[in-house]
């Protein structure tokens, strides 16, 4: 009982904070905190006894400091930490919610011929009951992501017009703004700014090979 509280809270946390779409897992292990997948008991098993589960503490720049062994055989414990300390997780950081740490999974093949696989479980201390639709992303990083930029036209008599127009964007799994709201600024210049930035383009955002939606925020000081 006391565990399905602290989960309930986190959610709860979670959605607030990061506005972030959630939503329950139907199938989930609370031992190992990994999404059980719709196999059978042996093929699962199986999966276990090639998997390991690790927490990665990262450095600024996106490398592994330190690794902690969750769950996995022992035998491949060892292999799983130097397979993982081999890659750079800083695209991971860059999405909230991101506290220092996240955990990997490290699946090494049946033939023991091919190299193990890297699999972002969720970020370190979010439950595994919920799943991450969309994620939050902060301007200077999707600045650095915008792949096109369509500047904004005001008409002749709005040209001395000064002031900051700031937006909260939303981006589909293509890189396309699909939304575009004002959160400050004058009302004269807002329409303008949100026709030009929803003709903006940006890199896909993928998490574990997989596209995600963002939110995020546009500033724009006018006149330039």
């Amino acid at each position: 009982m006391r565990l399905q509280t602290e989960v309930c809270l986190n959610i709860l946390l979670v959605a607030c904070l990061g506005q972030t779409t959630l939503a329950q897992c139907p199938h989930a292990s609370q031992e190992s905190g990994l999404v059980a997948p719709a196999t059978s008991p042996a093929d699962q098993r199986e999966l276990e006894d090639h998997t390991v589960l690790l927490t990665l503490t990262l450095s600024k720049r996106g490398a592994v400091r330190d690794a902690t062994v969750i769950k996995g055989p022992t035998t491949l414990r060892e292999a799983a930490i130097e397979a993982a300390r081999k890659h750079n997780y800083k695209h991971q950081m860059n999405v909230w919610p991101f506290l220092g740490q996240i955990d990997v999974e490290v699946i090494f093949p049946q033939d023991n011929h091919s190299s193990p696989e890297i699999r972002q479980v969720l970020p370190a201390g979010i439950p595994s009951c919920i799943y991450v639709t969309s994620v939050r992303i902060t301007p200077d990083v999707m600045q650095s992501r915008l792949l096109k930029r369509v500047e904004p036209v005001f008409p002749t008599e709005l040209q001395p017009v000064e002031g900051t127009v700031i937006l909260r964007v939303r981006v589909d799994k293509d890189g396309n703004v699909f939304k575009a709201e004002k959160i400050s600024g004058p009302d004269i210049l807002a329409a303008p700014v949100i026709d030009a930035v929803k003709g903006w383009k940006y890199e896909p955002t993928l998490i574990n090979g997989s596209p995600m939606e963002v939110e995020t925020t546009v500033e724009l000081k006018l006149p330039k």
